[in-house]
């Protein structure tokens, strides 16, 4: 788990707007589109734990943690798109798609170099899409649409369904390797289902994982998604998640509600974790430019007494233009006394436990 720890604040949003259109040019009749995400800001927190041997939960502070921080509100990356018309209504596509740490420059994400968020190929048409490779699995893509955060980066339900993944095949509950899917869109509602090989000998259910995911996009938005990840060592399952929301409209506001279930597994099959997260919160569009949003996040794990906190969240965002966009974002997070960062939110694993921390992060995002 502490693996999980070092990266979940590594990863992505899904719903976000306002990006770049990018660059694309005609390769042997495919168009093919260069575009990326640099996001970077200051980020101070209270109280921290210590990071010298790898971030993990504890009691005791190291004091505050002031740094600069990559992927506030989205995850730095650059990628590679390209879609090709086959004929017959029928479209082939593929897409290549890397971490940055735009602190740093490191492209290493997650300790795999290349090509580590998305690696696929596929064809679409009026039957649906299907997609073979590395891709996000359906249940977190469902998931983001009710997220009251829009699954930001940093400080968001994203942080508890990645923080409670494993480092498999399917990565943090999230990047699923060896993995085809299918997609079809029936009206205002999207269905996806994706099953990914463990690629062991002997046992084909290790390492595999089965993930559904449903949205419904009308007045109301809808989501529910299930995912099964098993072990590789037995071929058991090692981890279950769940979820439903639902979105809401009124006026210049968008009311969002959220539950996450997460089971985690042990070799013996007994629960080891049984988290339970609801979050609650609104969108608020002030201008055509600037919008709002306050969020109340609630996390327990019931098989641990005192795994358990609460965060609010505020954040403002700004688009400068379509490619430019400021934000700031504050966080209290209460976390009793054996919380963890699948609970707190606070996805570099240095939440202090049995105390309160404040968080504060401002930056700019830019996409091209």
């Amino acid at each position: 788990m502490k693996k999980s720890l070092v990266v979940v604040a590594a990863l992505f949003p899904i719903a976000q707007v306002a990006y770049a259109e990018g660059l694309s040019v005609n390769i042997g009749g495919a168009s093919v589109t260069l575009y990326g995400t640099l996001d970077i800001g200051i980020w101070s927190q209270s109280k921290s734990t210590s990071d010298e041997s790898g971030p993990a939960p504890g009691p005791d502070s190291a004091g505050r943690l002031t740094k600069f921080h990559t992927g506030g509100i989205s995850p730095s990356k650059w990628g590679l798109t390209g879609v090709k018309d086959l004929g017959n209504g029928i479209k082939g596509m593929f897409k290549l798609e890397e971490h940055i740490k735009s602190n740093t420059g490191d492209t290493e994400g997650f300790g795999i170099s290349g090509f580590v968020r998305e690696t696929y190929v596929g064809v679409q048409g009026n039957f649906g899409k299907v997609l073979v490779g590395r891709q996000f699995t359906p249940a977190i893509l469902a998931y983001a649409a009710t997220d009251p955060r829009g699954l930001r980066e940093s400080l968001s339900g994203m942080n508890s369904w990645l923080a409670s993944g494993n480092t498999g095949n399917t990565f943090l509950s999230a990047f699923a390797s060896n993995s085809i899917s299918y997609s079809v869109d029936l009206g205002k509602t999207n269905l996806s289902a994706m099953y990914a090989l463990g690629g062991k000998a002997g046992d084909v259910d290790a390492d595999s994982t089965f993930s559904i995911g449903a949205t419904y996009a009308g007045p109301l938005t809808l989501s529910g998604s299930y995912e099964r990840e098993n072990r590789r060592d037995n071929g058991d399952k090692g981890i279950v998640k769940s979820s439903i929301g639902v979105g809401v409209p009124v006026g210049q506001f968008v009311l969002k509600l959220n539950h996450m279930n997460s089971a985690v597994y042990d070799a013996f099959g007994e629960k080891a974790n049984d988290y339970k997260v609801t979050g609650a919160g609104f969108d608020w569009k002030v201008t055509e430019r600037n919008s709002v949003n306050l969020s109340y996040y609630r996390g327990k794990d019931n098989e641990i007494s005192g795994n358990k906190a609460g965060t609010w969240v505020v954040s403002n965002e700004y688009a400068w233009d379509k490619s430019t966009t400021l934000y700031a974002q504050a966080a209290f997070i209460n976390a009793k006394e054996n919380a963890d960062a699948v609970v707190s939110l606070l996805g570099n694993g240095t939440i202090v436990q049995d105390a309160k921390t404040y968080v504060l992060n401002a930056g700019i995002r830019y996409n091209f």
